[in-house]
């Protein structure tokens, strides 16, 4: 029985992946990428002060490997159950009384996996404080903007088509192929169903006006992006707990977002020790965005929200821009300290 569902659900990411990847196609080096996302956070939560999204894009071969890996650590360490991060970090749920020693085990066995499938992450966080201000401020902006989900939903799908262009530079070694994988290459991309934000999966004809408000964001983002739009293939949304990839997405939006959470609240603390192993060893494999005032106020600029910029190389673009390379910088300073301490099991956090 076990192995008949895990055929079943390796069958599906073979059929998503194929499905926008044409095997006539006259490169042979194509990937069948796919991405899975999921968010961390709720604005709605009084105690929720982040919100976040955070994604997972690998090809075909690496996801089938992960699932198996995935599935092999559940069914030892929790009897098959599907992992969820809230849960598991408030100690809710199946893992109600588990030690610190047990939490620690499935904590680094699924964090390993993650890092080994070789998924290139990504995320975007806003913080909750900022949003109010701006919309304190600007009367009439939170009615356009709806809520920072969408602000996050934006920053990782774009994150994931433009993938594309890192993983061209690998799979190929002629001008020809690599001009011929990033016309063909697309990815699949996966999010977290979540009814209450419209990110669900309508009937192939349905009307934009008729879908979902993500899944309609989706499709805006495709038309008003040619550049990299083009590398958007396909739209669906599922429930976690059908798929390892949006479990793994999961866990990679938790710590990414309860990182910057931390940075504010305990500048003190290190890095979290999963996000401190799930990270990529340079910046320019990990895209990411953090949202405080000076990037809300850039993004509303730079979308003509508050009309035009004539200058992106003054003012606010400057402000914001320094703030940007400040957060990346000191994500990476924080990875490294973190991931090369020689720490034991024990001292995860």
């Amino acid at each position: 029985m076990a192995s008949c569902a895990l055929q079943s659900r390796t069958g599906k990411i073979s059929h998503l992946a194929w499905a926008i990847h044409p095997r006539r196609s006259k490169l042979k080096l194509m990937l069948g990428l796919s991405a899975y996302f999921d968010e961390s956070g709720h604005s709605e939560d009084p105690h929720c002060r982040f919100v976040g999204m955070g994604g997972l894009i690998a090809p075909e071969s690496a996801w089938t490997e992960f699932e198996q890996k995935w599935q092999a650590v559940l069914d030892d360490q929790c009897e098959g159950h599907w992992f969820h991060m809230k849960d598991f970090a408030s100690g809710y749920g199946i893992y109600a009384g588990w030690g610190k020693e047990r939490k620690e085990r499935l904590l680094g066995s699924l964090v390993k996996t993650v890092r080994e499938s070789g998924a290139r992450p990504f995320g975007a966080v806003v913080s909750l404080d900022a949003y109010e201000t701006v919309c304190r401020g600007l009367p009439g902006i939170e009615k356009l903007l709806v809520d920072p989900y969408y602000i996050c939903f934006q920053d990782v799908t774009a994150a994931a088509a433009v993938s594309v262009i890192a993983y061209s530079i690998h799979a190929t070694t002629t001008v020809e192929e690599w001009q011929e994988f990033e016309k063909t290459e697309k990815v699949a991309m996966v999010y977290a169903r979540h009814d209450g934000f419209g990110t669900i999966s309508s009937s192939s004809g349905t009307r934009r006006e008729s879908m979902g408000r993500a899944e309609s964001l989706w499709h805006a983002l495709k038309d008003a992006n040619p550049a990299w739009g083009q590398w958007m293939g396909a739209y669906s949304s599922n429930l976690a707990q059908n798929l390892a990839f949006l479990q793994a997405a999961d866990l990679f939006a938790y710590e990414l977002t309860h990182e910057f959470e931390n940075r504010v609240n305990r500048p003190q603390d290190p890095m979290r020790w999963g996000l401190a192993q799930m990270l990529p060893g340079s910046w320019r494999d990990f895209l990411h965005k953090f949202y405080g005032v000076p990037q809300l106020l850039q993004m509303l600029t730079e979308s003509g929200i508050l009309g035009p910029h004539e200058d992106p190389r003054h003012g606010l673009s400057i402000h914001s821009s320094m703030n940007n390379i400040m957060h990346r910088d000191l994500l990476f300073a924080r990875m490294y300290n973190r991931r090369y301490r020689n720490e034991k099991p024990s001292e995860k956090s």
